[in-house]
């Protein structure tokens, strides 16, 4: 664990980064005198809101975006890339060709450039 994360307290992230590392519970208690068997369990149920807010955040996120863009983050059909293809073929906007397969424009232009096909505007 690189550094402080936002909602996890300071005795959680010395509890969680030593278990990390490989030590036992009792191993950390010997390294922190001050700490005890409720400090350990309370660091991973802390660990566990901040994983389950996070969970949260991104499907919020995701919901948001795809009000917008409805197949956004889905997997491509093989359908979906031969219109695409036509689509761009035919010298349709990356923007035009993202509102009509409901994607983001960067994820038609990632898909435009890993198809090889030429690129749009």
């Amino acid at each position: 664990m690189g550094g402080r994360r936002e909602g996890l307290s300071p005795t959680s992230l010395a509890v969680l980064q030593m278990l990390a590392e490989g030590h036992s519970y009792e191993q950390v208690l010997i390294v922190h005198p001050d700490m005890t068997y409720s400090d350990i369990f309370a660091a991973a149920r802390e660990a566990l809101e901040v994983a389950s807010a996070e969970a949260s955040d991104y499907h919020e996120r995701l919901s948001d975006i795809r009000r917008e863009h409805p197949r956004a983050y889905e997997k491509w059909s093989t359908e979906e890339e031969q219109r695409l293809e036509q689509m761009v073929a035919a010298g349709q906007s990356t923007r035009d060709i993202a509102s009509d397969l409901g994607r983001q424009p960067s994820a038609i232009q990632s898909r435009i450039k890993r198809l090889g096909l030429a690129s749009t505007q």
